[in-house]
């Protein structure tokens, strides 16, 4: 049967263990301060009023504040607000979970959310008013948990307890507003009764944290039980203590409140701080809880829990404002929520830690402590400081931390310099005294020697091969106890002048037979003890890189005995044996990579590891690669390691716990290399990848496929790492980048102009010294091929070579067909001699050469304005007679005939169904091609050829079927030229040699009849010669014009000149030729030509004969649209009567007419005539 305390049960009983927890507090919980990395709304943080985290299973952490969700990679924030696209619903964040499928979970002051990580898309839940019973109770959720069946639990406030099961979209609910009623006012005060936290701790059972004390509930039964609590306040924190079973619960006044599941009792405890500075040199508790408080953060652990607290003097500490949430991460890293930021804290890895002694704050800037030393023998830390003077004695054992500050016989110790374990003995080194420790009193004992006076200042002591103790000093120099003669020795040198202002360090070389000592403003001396002579390291013309030694301020040897020193403003030099004098020591400084050139002291560490303090912190060097210096965390955290000059500052190195002590700060910083360096494994993830195309996000190492036209790729990824070790990362392509690549902050990785091909993206992360950590999983990116230098381009442009040419070659081969068709169809035309033979041979050779089984031939009969069918092949023309088979007439602009008649352009109709225009002939024929006759653009003919079959005629019959009709026009067309010549001539023969050769007929008559008279008979055969002589001349002009060889203006205006030669010069009349340059000599045709040379003869027939000129201008203007002739004489002129009109003219206007000429006779009575004739060309 389970107990229930009561609220507020034996309060004495409570006051009584917060007692005594307290009694034991100062013998048992002091610890070293932990060094805490806050992040604020300066790093990234949507705001630094933090709530809650969350890591999902990607390694994302998640992070909630008051004012929006924040998604962390460990080097940048992702910020998600409510905004009036989809996004989360409300910025307040009061908790957060994730599922198996890496999908985010909120709480929000404003309903439920789900962030699905595949798609980046937000889900919300909100109440339902009209389905209460599967919805979520109320918009206001404080706690939500993702149980391992993918079940999510969530408290809503003061409603009904419930559990989502997102699957199956069913909300389970747990009555708590109606458990409330049973307790409110009995077992509680009534009022408001809230779920503010709880704990789902197996299948069963559930504790749930509300502000009136914890109620177990029954799962299975849906049963709630009041366990008490004692208390009436807000919850901050509660968690579950699976080690020691029991339920731990802090409330806003900062009271912890225990309740152990086996003893079934409640116990109340008030933290108690942690002390500043320390009393004890304890560590904490590996199993220990960490919860959140008002006052900071509670540790819970086998002793009684202790508050860890904000320090005003410590910057590293937790932020002020209490703490809100704490959360243990996979990696034991606690996440600590403030109002303040959100600080993360290594909870067992401790390699950075820090002791307070005293109350200094890490910012001032005189650092009052000088040296620490720790003896195995005794396990004591023993730790010098010059105010207040004194030396702290920290026993390991124990823990118990003590502060000497007097003598063994009780006189204030002086500013504590050194302090250093020699010959067995431990020296204290102080400003004017030296001291041994008595080990069975535990005091420091005062060590006479002859230089006990005021001013001098004991630096250094040292021990040689015989036994001697060294010591150096500002002030006296450097002496020595002789262990053989019992008495104290001065080295007295030349440069003893200077060795007195200021020895610092001594240092004994390997076996002891030279000591080396350090001065500031002396140079560097290494003395030979047995023969007593000083060997001196300065600056001169074969040394100039020596003038930093003459500012030593520490002497150390490394693991390999080598001597090191560390300058005043020179950086670090190192010693070596088997080298000339001059080049003995090499420098290390600023100049070749170290980041100082002050350091106070050197320390060697472990293996090749070497120490070195400057005023800005601690760091350290391989002594293989000295020109590289590795930091230590934390150490920027302290403004100043050094103090005054001749203020020394010694670091001790434990070799057993492999850790570097440094006195800083009022206290003494604890440095563990190996701890540091021991990092948890975390993964490396490509996250997004930005190309010219946009922004692709991805969790998965899949295949990317980018086209190679994409110049620019950068890929984002994230080393999900929150620890404080420093970590390196570097990235590689392999396939294109020869070696590792180290990354900048940015984190991205720039690859531009990637060529075809597949390629591995990989990133690793190293420590600093180079050792790799981790290795991402190799990111496979695909470069996609220009389409052109693809597999399938290549094989479609052979296929389409292949095709080309099979298609080149078919083509010329049906060209070379066409062709010889053609020529056939040419040369079957030649002895043609009509219209007719020309229309039969054409149907003919349709049918027979190009396979038609029917072509027609119309020819336009302009009168009476149809196309009437002249010839036939195939079913029209049924015998070998050239008869046609019900010859049917069209008129222009009916049937397809018609309709190209009309327009003067061929078709190819391949469905005569579909066309109105189609009429029957002798039968319905499917697919029909019809082109014009044209000759002299008009339209003299169509032929016409059909077939039964649809789609028939393809584009080469219309190519062919245009070309046969152009051969077809021109034979015709030639045909008719030749036709009309002959016309011509014999109407020219007959005008001009008919009346000729009459009158030669007549007069020779006549004179045969006259024989007798002989006068009579030479004047008629006077007047038979002249008319012989026209009829020559005329026949001679007919042959010239139709003389092929005179197809040219040249040969035109040649003949005109000849001409105007043998009529004007014998009348005594000057001819004048103007001309325009001749750029065409084919402008005229012959009938053209034939016609502008008789013209011109009549016009200068008529001046001779009329016009009493002395001077004839003759012009042929010749043009792109013209031809002029114009021929002027400076005659008499006459008078143009109305009805005046002679042959000469008459004949020159019908000429002018047949060749569409213009002609004008302008006379001008007493000034001459022009006579101008303009052709226009066309």
């Amino acid at each position: 049967m389970v107990k229930h305390p009561v609220q507020l049960r034996y309060t004495a009983v409570y006051m009584l263990f917060a007692l005594g927890w307290m009694l034991q507090f100062h013998s048992a919980s002091a610890q070293h301060y932990q060094f805490v990395r806050t992040y604020t709304e300066q790093q990234g943080l949507s705001d630094n009023r933090v709530t809650c985290f969350y890591k999902d299973v990607h390694g994302y952490m998640w992070i909630g504040t008051r004012n929006g969700l924040n998604r962390y990679d460990g080097h940048s924030f992702r910020v998600f607000q409510p905004t009036s696209s989809q996004s989360i619903s409300n910025e307040i964040i009061n908790d957060i979970t994730g599922d198996s499928a890496g999908n985010i979970w909120v709480a929000t002051m404003n309903g439920l959310n789900k962030l699905d990580h595949q798609t980046g898309k937000w889900s919300h839940w909100m109440p339902d008013g009209e389905n209460k019973t599967n919805a979520l109770p109320n918009n206001l959720v404080w706690d939500i948990e993702m149980d391992a069946q993918g079940k999510l639990w969530i408290a809503s406030d003061v409603f009904s307890f419930a559990a989502f099961d997102e699957t199956k979209d069913v909300f389970t609910l747990y009555d708590w507003p109606g458990f409330i009623k049973t307790i409110s006012g009995v077992q509680t005060p009534k009022g408001y009764h809230s779920i503010l936290r709880f704990a789902k701790t197996d299948s069963d059972t559930c504790w749930l944290g509300t502000n009136k004390g914890l109620v177990m509930l029954n799962i299975r039964t849906k049963k709630f039980t009041f366990m008490g609590g004692g208390y009436n306040d807000q919850l901050v924190d509660m968690q579950w203590d699976s080690l020691r079973r029991r339920v731990l619960l802090v409330t806003e006044s900062g009271d912890l409140w225990v309740y152990d599941v086996d003893k079934m009792n409640f116990s109340m405890h008030q933290p108690v701080a942690e002390p500043y500075p320390s009393i004890q040199l304890n560590t904490y508790e590996a199993d220990e809880i960490w919860l959140a408080s008002p006052g900071g953060i509670i540790r819970y652990g086998s002793e009684m829990p202790v508050l860890m607290h904000h320090v005003p003097g410590l910057g590293f500490s937790i932020p002020p404002g209490g703490v809100k949430r704490v959360y243990r991460d996979d990696q034991q890293l606690n996440w600590v929520a403030t109002p303040n930021g959100f600080s993360l804290m290594e909870h067992r890895n401790h390699a950075v830690r820090f002791l307070p002694l005293t109350t200094a704050s890490d910012k001032e800037g005189n650092n009052r402590m000088t040296s620490v030393w720790y003896d195995d023998s005794l396990q004591l830390y023993f730790v010098t400081a010059t105010q207040p003077a004194g030396v702290f004695l920290l026993d390991k054992k124990s823990g118990q931390i003590k502060q000497v500050q007097t003598d063994a016989s009780g006189k204030q110790l002086p500013p504590c310099l050194s302090i250093k374990k020699v010959a067995g003995t431990i020296w204290l080194l102080t400003s004017s005294v030296v001291y041994r420790y008595q080990t069975s009193t535990g005091t420091f004992k005062p060590f006479s020697t002859p230089f006990d006076i005021t001013g001098v200042q004991f630096n250094d002591v040292q021990e040689d091969a015989w036994g001697n103790t060294w010591f150096s000093t500002f002030g006296e120099g450097v002496f020595y106890f002789s262990a053989l003669h019992n008495e104290f020795r001065r080295i007295v040198t030349t440069n003893d002048t200077f060795l007195l202002k200021g020895a610092t360090a001594l240092k004994a070389d390997g076996n002891g037979q030279f000591m080396w000592i350090s001065t500031y403003g002396s140079d560097l001396h290494r003395y030979h003890i047995s023969t007593q002579t000083m060997e001196v390291f300065s600056e001169n013309l074969k040394q100039p890189l020596y003038k930093p030694l003459n500012l030593v301020n520490d002497l150390e040897r490394d693991g390999r005995g080598a001597l090191w020193a560390a300058t005043h403003a020179g950086g670090i030099f190192r010693f070596r044996s088997d080298m000339p004098v001059h080049d003995a020591f090499q420098s290390f400084s600023m100049l070749n990579g170290l980041m100082h050139n002050e350091y106070l002291s050197l320390k060697k560490g472990k293996g090749n590891t070497l120490y070195l303090l400057s005023r800005k912190g601690v760091s350290y060097i391989d002594i293989d690669r000295p020109d590289k210096e590795f930091t230590i965390p934390f150490v920027s955290t302290f403004s100043s390691f050094g103090s005054f000059v001749e203020t020394p500052h010694r670091m001790f190195f434990d070799e057993g716990e492999e850790t570097i002590l440094v006195p800083v700060a009022g206290g003494l910083f604890f440095y563990n290399h190996q701890q540091e360096t021991r990092v948890h494994p975390f993964k490396i993830v490509v996250d997004e990848i930005i190309t010219e195309a946009g922004t692709v996000k991805t969790l998965k190492p899949n295949l990317f496929t980018l086209p190679v036209h994409h110049k620019k790729l950068h890929i984002h990824f994230a080393g999900l790492y929150y620890g404080a070790s420093p970590v390196l990362y570097q990235y590689k392509m392999d396939g294109f980048d020869k070696g590792w690549i180290n990354a900048g902050p940015a984190m991205t990785a720039p690859y531009q102009n990637l060529t075809k091909g597949n390629y591995s993206f990989q990133v690793r992360a190293t420590d600093l010294s180079g050792k790799e950590l981790v290795r991402s999983v190799p990111f496979q990116i695909h470069i996609m091929p220009p389409f052109y230098d693809t597999w399938w381009f290549m094989l479609l442009m052979l296929s389409c070579i292949i095709w080309i040419v099979w298609r080149v070659m078919h083509q010329l081969k049906s060209r070379i067909r066409d062709e010889r068709i053609l020529n056939q169809f040419a040369t079957s035309l030649y002895g043609k001699n009509s219209v007719e033979d020309i229309f039969w041979d054409v149907a003919t050779n349709c049918v027979h050469l190009l396979g038609y089984p029917d072509c027609v031939v119309y020819q336009l009969d302009e009168k009476r304005n149809v196309f009437i069918q002249r010839s036939a092949a195939g079913p029209k023309k049924p015998g070998q007679m050239r008869e046609i088979y019900n010859q049917i007439e069209l008129p222009v602009g009916t049937g397809v005939v018609g309709s190209v008649g009309a327009t003067g352009k061929a078709e190819r109709i391949s469905n005569t169904l579909k066309d109105k225009r189609y009429v029957v002939d002798d039968a319905i024929r499917l697919s029909e091609i019809t082109v014009p006759i044209l000759i002299d653009g008009k339209v003299f003919g169509v032929i016409d050829a059909e077939h039964l079959r649809k789609n028939y005629f393809k584009r080469r019959d219309l190519r062919m079927l245009k070309k046969i009709a152009a051969i077809c026009a021109e034979r015709i067309s030639k045909f008719m030229t030749e036709e009309r010549l002959r016309t011509k001539i014999a109407r020219d023969l007959h005008d001009e040699m008919g009346s000729v050769l009459t009158s030669i007929n007549i007069l020779s008559t006549v004179a045969m009849s006259k024989t007798k008279d002989t006068h009579t008979v030479e004047t008629y055969l006077d007047k038979i010669k002249s008319h012989s002589a026209e009829m020559m001349e005329n026949m001679s002009d007919i042959v010239w014009a139709i003389n092929p060889s005179n197809d040219s203006i040249d040969q035109l205006l040649f003949r005109m000149k000849e001409f105007a030669a043998e009529l004007l010069e014998p009348a005594g009349i000057k001819a004048n030729f103007i001309t325009s340059e001749i750029t065409d000599t084919t402008l005229l045709n012959l009938e053209e030509r034939k016609d502008l040379y008789l013209i011109y003869k009549e016009a200068l027939h008529n001046a001779v004969k009329y016009s009493r000129a002395t001077q004839i201008d003759i012009e042929l203007l010749v043009s792109e649209q013209e031809i002029v002739l114009r021929v002027t004489d400076n005659g008499v002129g006459f008078r143009m009567n109305p009805g005046f009109s002679g042959n000469g003219l008459r004949n020159m206007q019908s000429r002018a007419d047949e060749i569409s000429a213009t002609l004008r006779v302008v006379p001008a009575e007493g000034k001459g005539t022009m006579v101008e004739l303009v052709k226009r060309i066309t």
